[in-house]
């Protein structure tokens, strides 16, 4: 299933037969920071136990005391992972001032393509029709300009500017 515009984009979670696409991926953001791509991976971890871990998220099993329920969703393009966007199901008081119910990363080579704009639609239609959340909450940094035309693409309206737990000021935005 699809939630995204992109004619060649589906947006859907991992499955067995994504391993190759995934390893892929993960070399995809070598030098760069990780977690744009998972939070949960790491190279000593067979893909199920991955699986296993993200879909225990996705059902709020085993979650660590600070986390929430949430669904990794991942952006294919034949079999290229192009990104993801991570969904919150709902907010804890670290996630009202940084993160909101959901983040998006387009991995480097496939940036400037429009895929960016498209994760975010596809995790703003996951939170509003499969979890039925009415107010969505989505945050970046300040000094992140893609990012801000993304959201406010969306048609989310500017709240205001916090400082998040290190002090970088976060702006927030509603849809």
């Amino acid at each position: 299933m699809s939630f995204t515009e992109h004619a060649k984009l589906i947006v859907r979670m991992l499955a067995e037969q994504d391993e190759p696409a995934f390893l892929n991926a993960v070399t995809d953001w070598e030098g760069e920071e990780l977690s744009w791509l998972t939070f949960d991976w790491d190279p000593t971890m067979s893909h199920q136990d991955h699986l296993k871990i993200l879909m225990n998220h996705h059902k709020g099993i085993n979650l660590p005391s600070d986390f929430v329920a949430s669904t990794m969703l991942y952006g294919f393009v034949g079999d290229k992972i192009i990104g993801r966007v991570h969904i919150r199901h709902t907010l804890n008081d670290n996630l009202l001032k940084r993160g909101g119910h959901m983040g998006y990363a387009v991995s480097p080579r496939f940036r400037g393509h429009g895929y960016g704009l498209s994760l975010a639609k596809a995790g703003l239609e996951f939170l509003k029709k499969n979890l039925k959340v009415k107010d969505v909450l989505i945050t970046c940094d300040e000094k992140n300009a893609p990012s801000i035309k993304i959201i406010e693409a969306l048609g989310a309206k500017y709240e205001n500017t916090v400082p998040d737990a290190k002090g970088v000021p976060t702006r927030r935005y509603w849809v």
